[in-house]
């Protein structure tokens, strides 16, 4: 039983649940991971990026081939003055706070479940 419940909390409690994307200004000047919207209004997730001279550089994943390991990353370089925004993924306490309390209701709410099962049964 505590393996199921270990498990269920693993998958409702993602990574993702306690970043969010901050707007940087200016540019930094090195990111693991940089999401940039275009001037046509497309947004692009630039890894490894680098700000060099006035210029945005990283490596993006194609779409299709964003969750496979083998996927090719393709050099990618913008001028700062083509970008509308730069964001960076930061903690966010807010998030992780409701992702916490959250991931402890459901806890709460299988043990209760199991227990008045367990009552129905005896």
């Amino acid at each position: 039983m505590r393996r199921a419940i270990a498990s269920i909390l693993l998958m409702s409690f993602p990574s993702s649940a306690c970043t969010s994307w901050r707007l940087e200004q200016p540019a930094p000047q090195s990111a693991s991971k940089l999401r940039v919207t275009l001037a046509d209004g497309r947004r692009l997730e630039l890894h490894n990026a680098q700000l060099i001279g006035d210029s945005v550089v990283g490596l993006e994943l194609p779409t299709t081939q964003r969750k496979l390991a083998s996927a090719v990353p393709v050099r990618r370089a913008f001028a700062v003055a083509e970008l509308n925004r730069i964001e960076r993924r930061k903690f966010d306490g807010v998030r992780t706070f409701f992702a916490v309390v959250g991931a402890g209701a459901v806890a709460a709410l299988i043990v209760l479940w199991r227990a008045l099962v367990a009552l129905k049964n005896s």
